[in-house]
């Protein structure tokens, strides 16, 4: 089973991340770049969908068809939609407590 970890940086709020551990070892980096305001208010279930996605579409790109077999994609998508409606209602009690000012969106990236 595949595990996932949030990623954040204090130092750039508007930047935040998932860490996927695949059960081969393999570790795998979703990122994506918008204004805490905008991840809290998007529809979860569509942003864990797309954040699913680029997450197979990354293993299937450098063959790692095992990890993308073993892998439940209904959980991996709603895990993912979880953190990042996570991270998105973090920062959004950060902005507004006036710690940082928001950003455009930009599509999530698997590395």
């Amino acid at each position: 089973m595949a595990q996932i970890h949030t990623l954040e940086a204090p130092e750039h709020p508007t930047v935040g991340g998932a860490l996927i551990v695949y059960p081969s070892g393999y570790r795998q980096q979703l990122t994506w770049r918008c204004s805490p305001i905008q991840a809290a208010m998007a529809d979860p279930q569509r942003s864990g969908q797309e954040l699913a996605t680029a997450a197979l579409q990354g293993l299937l790109d450098r063959g790692l068809r095992d990890d993308a077999d073993r892998t439940n994609w209904s959980s991996m998508a709603a895990g993912l939609a979880a953190v990042y409606r996570g991270w998105g209602d973090r920062g959004r009690a950060r902005e507004s407590q006036g710690v940082y000012p928001g950003a455009g969106a930009y599509p999530p990236q698997a590395t």
